[in-house]
């Protein structure tokens, strides 16, 4: 959680807020829209766990396919998820600088998946999953209150990413197929190459897929360059499944990705803005294996488990110009978990027990790096779930989960700290007709502090600042409550046509906030001057934050919109200082499809962020549009060729994320992007 670090003021050099509020009622009559599969009747997973229709889904919870991920040109999954309401990536235009935040809640405060398994990073300014959304078969935004089932982290929401697999490419009655694909990105001048063959045999099915990347300095809006950013990055994928039983599935699934880049240590960081900042040749590694076990029943009743390992390794190599010794970093998790679903009566009851292990180390000049302490944190768990339906009309979802986590550091020079949390939540539901649903819920979640903001600790006077550790540190927690609404409806202008409308409001009060904060200062020796400043974790604020998201979409053949809008406030009710929150966004998609054509229009509008009380942070409004198009020749059958454009007018803007100045890197310009993929 970001601290306030400057009093309120009254103004900054921002745009002044413009009112999206009539915006939202005009796109929401717009012309007929459609889209190639039915939305309401998409089947999720992340809000309770279990299998659910979409428009049955008593949450804040967006979901997007293959399909969507394609029509949104996406580089990064902040390409493909910025789109939702509340939901924000940060961070500037590389791809390893780019972290979600949502409802206000970044970091550990959110929990990231794939393929079920928990992805973590060292540092908050590095992005924890370095993934090609190409590999994606899916992926789900779970917005709010979360740890009753998924544990700490659980305060903003999730974000589950699913891989592709044999099963979701393959066409009924073929067993293999492979595709390749050449893109061409003008913003940084990269260059991709993407293949991918899978096949099916017996009770066999597997999948392997490989995803090379280079590109060069970013073009930001306006025209300057976001330098050095040579890079060269190279993914895979290796997915086995075979199917025990007709009810039981095994898989193994394993994902490895390799870049070598030349850019600041900090990825968020402009040379622009600081000519001093640290740049070296950097080299990332990220693997993850999973072996998991399903069993389907009917109702969505059975066993899964899953076993899994990931480690994260970030290495920078000396650079003597800056007199910058060479370092690395490396977080390694161990996990597992088993979950249990059981049908009695009118009720859906899942059991639930799981746990990771995370180590980390990293080391400075050959030593070992007190800031970033070698240690390991322990968490395991227990949850239960009841989907009760009262009735034809109510339902009531009850869950709680019982953590508990040990932080320790390796050596023994402090004491390892041990604490345990409830997370209780409950959902009410009312199908008031086939095509209204009503709910309501109420809910606590928490994120355990980290290891390294438990322990961090450097006492050095020739360094440029020093950390203090606070084993002290309680988790932070947030009571929330929120009211949702959903329509699924057909024929609501013309015969035909089909409406998903989703809207909520929801309230919540967050304790013991971490924040690093200044507890001192000392006399700087060689190479640094002056008085140097010693920082803290520490729990410090308040938070009470209030929002509203809604959603749209409609579709009529040949025609789809999908119309979004988020609005934020946070702030503190003991001093009324205004918090961290991402400004208000209002995000328009017009579809539209005619024979071997397709094509795409996308509209992003957000205020001015001009009420923060860190002025640091503020940030003016901005709007850009994206178009793309898409030919799939029926006389080329497999063949298809897309040429799209971001950014059309070459705005230069900033995303609302940080209070470091150096840090604010524009974003990309107008940028044309060219591919072409075969299917066979």
């Amino acid at each position: 959680m970001k601290s306030v670090l400057n009093p309120p003021a009254a103004c900054c050099h921002v745009r002044p807020v413009f009112s999206l509020r009539p915006l939202v009622l005009a796109m929401l009559v717009m012309a007929p829209v459609g889209w190639a599969a039915d939305a309401g009747e998409s089947i999720v997973v992340t809000a309770t766990r279990t299998r659910v229709p979409l428009n049955n889904t008593a949450a804040a919870l967006s979901r997007f396919d293959a399909d969507d991920l394609l029509a949104r040109q996406a580089q990064s999954i902040g390409d493909a998820l910025q789109d939702v309401p509340n939901v924000t990536f940060g961070g500037g235009p590389r791809v390893a600088g780019r972290t979600p935040s949502l409802r206000g809640f970044s970091g550990r405060e959110v929990t990231l998946l794939v393929d079920g398994v928990r992805m973590t990073a060292a540092s908050d300014l590095t992005t924890p999953a370095y993934i090609d959304p190409w590999l994606l078969d899916q992926a789900e935004v779970l917005r709010g209150n979360s740890s009753s089932l998924y544990g700490s982290g659980g305060l903003g929401g999730v974000i589950s990413l699913g891989t592709a697999s044999a099963a979701s490419l393959l066409p009924s009655g073929k067993a293999l197929g492979a595709e390749a694909r050449l893109a061409r990105d003008q913003a940084d001048s990269g260059r991709q190459l993407q293949v991918r063959g899978y096949g099916r045999h017996a009770q066999w099915d597997v999948l392997a897929a490989f995803s090379g990347r280079d590109g060069s300095d970013i073009r930001q809006g306006g025209g300057t360059r976001l330098a050095p950013n040579d890079n060269r990055s190279q993914q895979s994928l290796l997915k086995i499944g075979y199917q025990l039983l007709p009810d039981w599935h095994i898989s193994l699934n394993h994902r490895r990705y390799h870049e070598r880049a030349t850019r600041t240590n900090n990825p968020q960081v402009d040379t622009a803005l600081d000519a001093g900042a640290p740049v070296q040749r950097q080299q990332v590694d990220q693997v993850q294996t999973r072996i998991g076990l399903q069993q389907q029943l009917a109702g969505g009743a059975g066993l899964s488990a899953q076993w899994y390992q990931t480690y994260l390794e970030q290495a920078a190599e000396p650079n003597p110009d800056q007199f910058l010794p060479a370092s690395d970093s490396r977080v390694q998790t161990q996990g597992g978990g088993v979950q249990q679903v059981w049908l009695w009566g009118g009720h859906r009851v899942s059991l639930g027990v799981d746990g990771h292990r995370e180590q980390q180390r990293a080391s400075f000049a050959g030593q070992a790096n007190p800031v970033m302490p070698k240690g390991r944190q322990t968490v395991t768990g227990l949850f239960w779930q009841d989907e009760w339906q009262l009735d034809p009309t109510w339902s009531l979802t009850p869950s709680v989960r019982y953590d508990r986590y040990q932080t320790e550091v390796q050596g023994g020079q402090q004491a390892a700290v041990s604490h345990h949390h409830w997370s209780p939540k409950l959902t009410l539901g009312a199908q008031l007709s086939p095509a209204w649903r009503l709910w309501a819920s109420v809910g606590e979640a928490y994120r355990a502090p980290t290891l390294s903001e438990t322990y961090q600790h450097l006492r050095c006077n020739n360094c440029l600042f020093n950390f203090a550790a606070n084993p002290d540190l309680k988790p932070e927690t947030d009571r929330s409550m929120e009211w949702g609404a959903n329509y699924w409806g057909r024929n609501w202008l013309t015969t035909g046509d089909r409406l998903l409308l989703r809207a909520n409001w929801f309230q919540s009060r967050t304790q013991d906030l971490i924040s690093s904060e200044i507890v001192g200062f000392y006399d700087r020796a060689f190479p640094f001057d002056g008085e140097g400043l010693i920082f803290q974790y520490q729990n410090q604020s308040r938070a009470k934050r209030q929002g509203v998201e809604l959603e749209a979409s409609w579709r009529y053949a040949p025609w789809q919109i999908d119309v979004a809008y988020g609005r934020l406030r946070v702030k503190n009710p003991n001093t009324g200082a205004q918090l961290y929150a991402p400004p208000d966004k209002l995000i328009a998609n017009l579809g539209w499809q005619q024979g071997d054509w397709q094509g795409h229009w996308r509209t992003r509008m957000v205020a001015a962020q001009s009420y923060d009380s860190t002025v640091a942070r503020r940030t003016a409004g901005y709007s850009t549009h994206d178009a793309w198009l898409q030919w799939q020749p029926g006389a080329l059958p497999g063949t298809s060729l897309s040429l799209g454009v971001t950014n059309l007018g070459d705005k230069r803007y900033v995303v609302y994320e940080t209070d470091n100045p150096s840090a604010r890197a524009v974003e990309a310009g107008r940028a044309w992007k060219l591919s072409a993929g075969y299917r066979f």
